[in-house]
């Protein structure tokens, strides 16, 4: 997509839109600190190991992680065209375009994890900050697939609570 509107996520990333916060901010919270101490550990103790490790677990997990996000976006597709969503979309600054913007960028984390596993399988930065900067993004790449099974289930909740709203306001102006 090569228009102005491609260009708002970047925009959205980085500035914000509408006044809000950057949605880079998204990942700079407590739990990086977690991450940064997983891949350090992680990496010390398989030191020299990580070439196998590439091999044997990592291309077989991130094929799996991959096959689950597109499943979830297309969930979330879904449920971002309902009435009840787009309804509850209109109550945020952002509307529609935080949320979609924000299954974006779980996308954008699991391409820069794969493309940088990719680059440590040729070669490109096999050393010790290599392999901890590896084990960081594994581990964002997790925690953003599961926020993104979390915000599929929150989106299906809040529909739900909407619809028996809506039954519930339409059954007492019946009486």
């Amino acid at each position: 997509m090569r228009s102005s509107e491609g260009l708002s996520y970047w925009k959205w990333l980085f500035h914000g839109l509408k006044g809000g916060k950057p949605g880079i901010l998204l990942y700079w919270n407590k739990w990086l600190v977690f991450h940064a101490a997983i891949s350090i550990i992680i990496s010390i103790f398989t030191n020299g190991v990580q070439q196998s490790i590439a091999q044997t677990i990592v291309i077989p997990f991130v094929s799996i992680l991959i096959a689950i996000t597109v499943a979830w976006c297309g969930n979330i597709v879904v449920l971002l065209n309902n009435d009840e969503i787009i309804e509850l979309t209109k109550k945020h600054k952002l509307g529609i375009e935080e949320y979609s913007y924000s299954v974006q960028n779980v996308i954008l984390c699991l391409l820069i994890t794969i493309i940088s596993w990719t680059l440590y399988g040729i070669g490109f930065f096999n050393n010790f900050y290599g392999t901890t900067w590896l084990f960081f993004l594994s581990s964002l790449t997790i925690r953003e697939c599961w926020h993104l099974i979390m915000f599929v289930q929150l989106l299906t909740i809040a529909r739900t609570k909407i619809i028996l709203a809506r039954k519930t306001k339409k059954n007492d102006a019946n009486k």
